[in-house]
């Protein structure tokens, strides 16, 4: 029983399966505008068919039983969930949110907004442990207009606009859903001004993040659509489309000089203040030493940078590769170093300023009395091994990635977006990081997840899906890139042969891409409810087909071109350049 209605499980007879049914409250269904609403509403929700909604059979009335009938889900409500196991990992909250942010967003698309997301309208799926959203447009729709203005939802999981009986949005549900995540991460509803982070110190950034952006009391400051807040708390989707390579390759390059220009920097600026202890007057000499690796440091950055300009990239996809990596990084290193670690590495500098200090001060070993000289010496012997057993490093290991260090201070300023634009001009723009996906990718990813979300005994009878998708991917990668050198060539050199070859590329990719999507919409009907494996039998029997005709074709162009190659010939198509 809930404020909104009774549910029975119930068999129904003519089909042979469970359904659970829901029964308007004799109170409100006496009443009849109510009643009317509350039919027309359940009607409406009633046309959602998506993997993550729990889809509705049959709404209709009989004397004074107004009633929906619904799919029966095996499994447990999120609240019930939480109740009996407390908090969710990180990792299962990532794959709960997503689930019902994909929900969400379909029916904000059709002008459907749930009013009434909370713990226990979100289903788990006993088997796969899909998340599948109830009641869509029920809860408001069971209340008169009178009673729709600030009570409509359950309060705890209230926007504040729905609090207030005003008017709401697709920002609305975005709000209640920041709510679930909140309680589903750190087990208690979220107090005025605190966040994520707060409650629950040890969930990744990027999920404090988000959350806190979907709690914003003002609705203007909150995600644009509910799958925005999907993207946000699912790091793995994004880590598996990629960055482009010019820009994974700028982040992947250090500086190989950087720890010496760091020694040498320390060295002049910790010289420069004992000298100006020692003499009462500071001279500038040591500190121009000390700040003289900035420009080799510079250079190096600019070089790097600029192969990333010349491939039609900007100061802005820079930017956005460094938040993605390190939001990336944030995720998968999820375990916060114990609270004593700062401390280990505060002792572990003792040696070495043992050792920095008395060269800095120009070798005058007198400057420093020779017991603290001894005693640094003896905890360098008895610490330093001992971090190096612990791995704990003298720096913190983000500090070496780009994305932390002085290339993100760099072009995250002014004047690096100045440099940036002035080695960025006249060069053709790239695609945007955040766009580049083959088609195959997407698809693939696509299938990945749904394959992932099928029953045990679905995916045992399909085990070699994700081998073929792979193939297939690979088949239609290779396919894109022989026609991209294709398309290269100059007009003289296009011939007939030249144009068949083009054909066969473009055969190939769409053969590769059309299998793969042919998959993907018969796993989402699988994931629908439809038992049925035979069109996924054929699916998956056509793209075995195409799999095997692309490899050998890919066989015979192989053995060809190996076979003129002791004659001097080259086969290949490309231009006189």
């Amino acid at each position: 029983r809930g404020g909104m209605g009774v549910v029975y499980l119930a068999r129904e007879v003519e089909l042979d399966r469970y359904v659970a049914l829901k029964v308007l409250p004799p109170a409100l269904a006496a009443d009849q505008k109510t009643r009317a609403r509350f039919l027309r509403e359940a009607r409406v929700a009633a046309s959602l068919s998506h993997p993550n909604i729990v889809p509705i059979f049959r709404v209709g009335e009989t004397d004074d039983v107004v009633f929906f009938t619904m799919a029966f889900v095996d499994g447990e409500t999120l609240g019930d969930r939480l109740r009996a196991r407390g908090p969710l990992a990180p990792s299962y909250a990532t794959r709960l949110l997503r689930d019902v942010s994909q929900a969400l967003a379909y029916s904000h698309g059709r002008g459907i907004v749930h009013r009434d997301i909370k713990p226990d309208n979100i289903l788990i799926e006993r088997d796969s442990g899909r998340a599948l959203v109830s009641d869509f447009g029920i809860a408001a729709a069971a209340l008169s207009d009178a009673q729709d203005r600030g009570v409509a939802g359950t309060r705890h999981f209230m926007s504040p606009e729905q609090s207030a009986g005003a008017a709401v949005d697709a920002r609305s549900d975005i709000y209640s859903l920041g709510v679930v995540a909140f309680l589903s991460l750190s087990g208690r509803l979220p107090a005025p001004g605190q966040t994520l982070v707060e409650a629950a110190p040890s969930v990744p950034q990027h999920f404090d993040r988000a959350v806190n952006r979907a709690l914003a009391v003002d609705p203007a400051g909150r995600f644009d659509s509910a799958e925005a807040f999907g993207d946000a708390v699912q790091l793995t989707t994004l880590a598996r489309a990629g960055l482009p390579a010019p820009l994974r390759e700028w982040l992947d390059t250090r500086d190989p000089w950087a720890l010496p220009y760091a020694a040498w920097s320390l060295m002049g600026f910790t010289s420069g203040f004992l000298n100006a202890f020692r003499s009462g007057h500071a001279e500038p000499l040591p500190f121009v030493v000390g700040l003289a690796p900035a420009i080799p440091a510079m250079m190096f950055q600019l070089r790097i940078a600029k192969k990333v300009f010349n491939a039609g990239f900007t100061v802005d996809d820079l930017r956005e590769a460094m938040a993605f990596r390190r939001a990336e990084r944030e995720a998968e290193e999820n375990v916060r170093a114990p609270w004593w670690h700062p401390f280990a590495r505060a002792v572990a500098w003792l040696p070495v300023l043992a050792i920095v200090l008395p060269i800095a001060g120009g070798f005058n070993l007198g400057f420093f009395p020779q017991w603290a000289l001894v005693y640094s010496a003896l905890v360098a012997v008895v610490t330093l091994p001992g971090l190096t057993a612990l791995g704990i490093p003298l720096f913190p290991r983000f500090m070496s990635a780009p994305e932390h260090t002085f290339s993100r201070r760099l072009w995250n300023s002014r004047v690096g977006r100045w440099i940036g634009n002035l080695l960025a001009r006249g060069k053709p723009r790239a695609i945007a990081a955040n766009a580049f996906r083959p088609t195959e990718s997407v698809l693939g990813s696509a299938v990945g997840d749904l394959f992932a979300a099928l029953p045990p005994a679905f995916r045992e009878q399909l085990r070699d899906v994700p081998s073929i998708i792979e193939r297939l991917q690979r088949h239609a990668q290779d396919a894109r890139e022989h026609l991209t050198h294709l398309e290269g060539v100059t007009a003289v050199d296009r011939d007939a042969p030249l144009s068949a070859a083009r054909d066969r590329a473009r055969k190939q990719l769409a053969e590769s891409v059309a299998a793969i999507e042919s998959i993907r919409l018969d796993l989402l009907r699988l994931i629908g409810g439809d038992a049925d494996l035979r069109p996924m039998t054929t699916a998956l029997d056509a793209a075995r087909k195409v799999d095997s005709d692309i490899a050998r074709l890919r066989a015979a162009r192989t053995e060809v071109e190996r076979g003129v190659a002791p004659l001097g010939l080259d086969l290949r198509p490309h231009s006189p350049a």
